[in-house]
């Protein structure tokens, strides 16, 4: 795998920034606000700064990390048989969708998949 130019990190930071705030952006990332702002800004960032930039930006979409989180799940569940671990990844799923809604925001689309059976 090539690793991505520091400019191009930029390019690819600055347009989820448009769609975010700095704060929550950097929340994500697990960096300061300051960090994520100085990298925008074209300014030198500590190492492991551009280290979690480039795997946050390079880490699978949502809908990649919600099939490795069911698989990991039945790994976990698997001893209490298909329905009842089909029951608590639903609860899960419900959790997360309430976590989203107490947010103030509209709970993903592919929350819908968690408590049924896999295909």
């Amino acid at each position: 795998m090539v690793k991505r130019s520091e400019e191009d990190l930029r390019r690819s930071l600055a347009a989820e920034k448009d769609r975010t705030t700095l704060r929550d952006l950097a929340a994500r990332i697990g960096i300061s606000h300051f960090a994520v702002y100085r990298f925008l800004d074209g300014q030198a960032v500590r190492p492991t700064t551009l280290e979690r930039i480039r795997s946050w930006l390079d880490a699978p979409g949502e809908e990649d990390a919600v099939k490795e989180l069911r698989k990991l799940l039945r790994r976990v569940l698997g001893r209490l048989g298909a329905a009842r671990a089909r029951d608590v990844e639903g609860a899960i799923g419900r959790a997360i969708a309430d976590a989203f809604r107490g947010a103030g925001q509209e709970p993903p689309k592919w929350l819908k998949v968690f408590g049924r059976k896999q295909i």
